[in-house]
């Protein structure tokens, strides 16, 4: 699984473009919490949170359990 920052300007992928992400639906919490559930990972909250912005700007520690 991999994320794309929505703070820098990489584009990871070989086609597409960062335009094109507004035709995707968010589905990054259903997942994780799909992942959680299956006991793939765990979620272990909220690792750093943007003092401004904490609701907007934030990491999440999703770790895989069979990494542990």
């Amino acid at each position: 699984m991999a994320f794309i920052s929505d703070s820098y300007g990489e584009w990871p992928f070989s086609r597409g473009s960062r335009a094109d992400l507004t035709a995707y639906t968010e589905v990054t919490d259903q997942i994780i919490e799909q992942l959680v559930e299956a006991g793939i990972l765990r979620d272990e909250g909220i690792a750093w949170a943007d003092e401004a912005e904490p609701q907007a700007v934030y990491e999440r520690a999703v770790r895989n359990v069979w990494m542990d």
